[in-house]
């Protein structure tokens, strides 16, 4: 959603201004579906936040895409408030060569 967008913009030019960091981006989707559209759909999801990172200054090299479907999903059949909190993307900052990890959902 749009409201999201400052952040990644903020994010973005953190990351920029970062050359040892590099982010890595996972998509999920909730398991309505068959597994390779929803395999589709996490992959556009991530690669959406990346194209907002890449706007903000982040070179694309320093840029991981995941792209996770519904392989990960636990939500109960049918519970659709569960499922809308399946469809999400991460964005895991990692700083190379130091171990060293932040994670934003």
């Amino acid at each position: 959603p749009a409201a999201r967008v400052p952040p990644l913009l903020k994010l973005g030019g953190l990351l920029a201004s970062m050359p040892q960091a590099r982010a890595r981006i996972a998509g999920y989707a909730d398991p309505r579906g068959s597994d390779a559209y929803n395999d589709e759909l996490s992959l556009r999801r991530a690669q959406a936040v990346a194209a907002v990172l890449m706007s903000a200054g982040v070179p694309g090299e320093r840029i991981l895409i995941e792209a996770h479907g519904k392989t990960e999903s636990t939500s109960a059949a049918g519970d659709l408030d569960a499922y809308a909190l399946e469809r999400h993307v991460t964005v895991r900052v990692e700083l190379q060569g130091s171990g060293q990890v932040a994670r934003r959902d």
